[in-house]
């Protein structure tokens, strides 16, 4: 009993690492499963807010006084590019679409 609280105890403070030695050893479970609806639980939870943030940036750069500030601009641009690819990443259409990569990605994200 102790090594199964212990080994709960552990999954739930690094999630990841039961993804990890389920990909390697092929057993435990369907990882890409388990990616898979952790992404889409992110999604329904902040796609909407960030589609209408990249909305907003969207047109705040299209306005023809944010030319004269350049540094701004840069900033907006970046922050749009990162909205871009954290959309894609939620985009995500089946657990088959889910690679190894993808799950690399997703602790990235989750931790930012």
């Amino acid at each position: 009993m102790d090594e199964s609280l212990e080994t709960r105890r552990s999954v739930l403070a690094n999630p990841l690492a039961s993804l990890d030695s389920t990909a390697q050893t092929g057993h435990g479970g369907d990882w890409q499963e388990e990616v898979f609806l952790k992404i889409k639980s992110m999604k329904d939870m902040y796609l909407g807010e960030l589609n209408h943030m990249h909305q907003k940036i969207t047109a705040r750069l299209e306005q023809p006084d944010c030319i004269q500030q350049s540094e701004k601009l840069d900033k907006l641009k970046i922050f749009k590019a990162m909205l871009e690819r954290v959309i894609a990443f939620l985009s995500v259409s089946s657990k088959e679409n889910i690679t190894l990569s993808t799950r690399k990605n997703w602790a990235l994200i989750r931790s930012k």
